[in-house]
C-alpha cells in the first residue's frame, strides 16, 4: 500500500502501531486493519479498511483542526482495481539529497542489502544502474523488485567506486 497525505509529512499508524510518515509504501497482509494518518495541528484521518492484497494507494487530505472527523478517501486511477504486484524494492539505506546531484547516505540498516555490499554512512550516491540520482533516491529504489540486481555508483571521500547491490523487501 502506498499512503500520502496533504500536508506531507504525517504519522502513520496500522492497527493503532506507528510505521512510518507520510509518503510511504507499506506492506500490507489480507484482512481488515484500521489506517491512521495524524499531524499536530491537523484532525486525524482514519478508516478500517480490508485488504485482499495486490497494489492500493490512499491519499490523505488533512484538515486543519484537533478534531477527528470524517475525510473522503481517495484511491488512485492505477488502483482503484487491485492488481497482484510485488512489494516495493529496498536496499537498507537512508539518504537526503546532496547539495548537487547525489543523496548522502546518512544510516544503513545492520544485515540490509546495502551493508552487504559494503556501503557505508557518509558515502554520495551518484547513480543507479547508469542513471543519475537526483531527488528522491529511495524512491527510486523502490521502483525495483526485489531480487533485482542494480549497479550503484558512489564517491566515498575522493575515491569514485560502484557496488553492485541485489534489492530485497524491506522487513518493515
Amino acid at each position: 500500500m502506498a499512503i500520502s497525505s496533504t500536508p506531507a509529512g504525517a504519522e502513520i499508524y496500522l492497527d493503532q502501531e506507528f510505521v512510518g510518515n507520510t509518503p510511504s509504501s507499506l506492506d500490507v497482509t489480507a484482512g481488515t486493519h484500521s489506517i491512521s494518518v495524524k499531524k499536530p495541528g491537523f484532525q486525524d484521518w482514519s478508516r478500517e479498511m480490508s485488504f485482499q492484497g495486490g497494489a492500493i494507494t490512499l491519499s490523505a487530505e488533512l484538515v486543519p483542526g484537533s478534531v477527528a472527523a470524517p475525510q473522503p478517501v481517495r484511491l488512485s486511477q492505477r488502483s482503484a482495481s487491485v492488481v497482484v504486484g510485488t512489494p516495493p524494492g529496498w536496499i537498507g539505506v537512508a539518504a537526503q539529497p546532496a547539495t548537487t546531484d547525489g543523496a548522502v547516505v546518512t544510516a544503513v540498516f545492520p544485515d540490509g542489502p546495502g551493508a552487504k555490499a559494503g556501503l557505508k554512512v557518509g558515502d554520495i550516491i551518484q547513480s543507479v544502474n547508469g542513471t543519475t540520482v537526483k531527488d528522491d533516491f529511495e524512491t527510486a529504489i523502490a521502483t525495483y523488485k526485489p531480487g533485482t540486481n542494480i549497479v550503484v555508483g558512489f564517491m566515498r571521500g575522493a575515491w569514485a567506486s560502484v557496488k553492485l547491490v541485489t534489492v530485497g523487501q524491506s522487513p518493515l
